[in-house]
C-alpha cells in the first residue's frame, strides 16, 4: 500500500502544480457513479468523486483536451467484507456540438490507467480506455454544469458505466477580471 499511497501523492502534486500555470483552462469538480456490469468483475457498484483540468484547443479533431483524476470510496467485494479503492487517471479528447448559446452536446474518447489498492478475484491494476457522451450547459458567469455518460473497458475484458455530473469553473476569469 506504501507504493499505492506515493502513486496518489505525486499524482496530486501534478495536478495541483499544473493549477500554476493555468491560463486558458477549466476546473471541473465531479460526482459519479459507476456501475460495473458484474460479468467480469467482482467489485460491487461505488459512487465516485474527482477533479479535471481541461484547455481548449485549436484543433478540428477535438475542441477539449481533458486530464482528470477520478476517485472511489471503499468499494466492497460482492458479499465478501473485502474492500479496495479505485483511483483513475484519464486523458480525453471532446469534441463540442453547440446546440444554443449555452447548450452543448459533446462526444469524448480517451485513454487511462486505474489503480486498485486490494487486488482481489483477478481484478487488477488495469489501464482503460473509454468514450461517452455528455451535455453541458453555460451560466451568465461562464460556470458549466455538465452531465456524462462514458463507457470504459479495461486490458481484462472488464467494463463498466459512468455516469457523472459535474461543475466546471473557469480559472482564468478572476486574472482577466483584476484590472478591470
Amino acid at each position: 500500500t506504501g507504493n499505492y499511497k506515493m502513486k496518489k501523492i505525486i499524482l496530486t502534486i501534478a495536478t495541483l502544480s499544473s493549477l500554476v500555470f493555468a491560463d486558458e483552462y477549466r476546473l471541473k469538480q465531479i460526482v459519479g457513479y459507476d456501475i460495473n456490469p458484474k460479468v467480469n468483475t467482482q467489485i460491487a457498484d461505488h459512487q465516485l468523486f474527482g477533479l479535471s483540468l481541461s484547455k481548449k484547443v485549436n484543433d478540428n479533431t477535438f475542441s477539449t483536451l481533458e486530464l482528470g483524476l477520478l476517485q472511489s470510496g471503499s468499494n466492497e467485494y460482492n458479499r465478501t467484507r473485502i474492500y479496495t479503492l479505485a483511483s483513475q487517471i484519464y486523458i480525453n479528447g471532446v469534441k463540442e456540438f453547440p446546440l444554443t448559446d449555452n447548450l452543448k452536446f459533446h462526444c469524448l474518447v480517451g485513454l487511462g490507467y486505474e489503480l486498485l489498492s486490494n487486488q482481489k478475484f483477478n481484478n487488477k491494476t488495469n489501464p482503460f480506455i473509454n468514450y461517452g457522451v455528455g451535455l453541458s450547459y453555460t451560466f451568465k458567469n461562464n460556470l458549466s454544469l455538465i452531465v456524462e455518460g462514458k463507457y470504459q473497458l479495461k486490458d481484462d475484458l472488464d467494463s463498466s458505466l459512468i455516469y457523472s455530473i459535474g461543475l466546471s469553473i473557469p480559472l482564468n476569469s478572476y486574472s482577466k477580471n483584476k484590472g478591470k
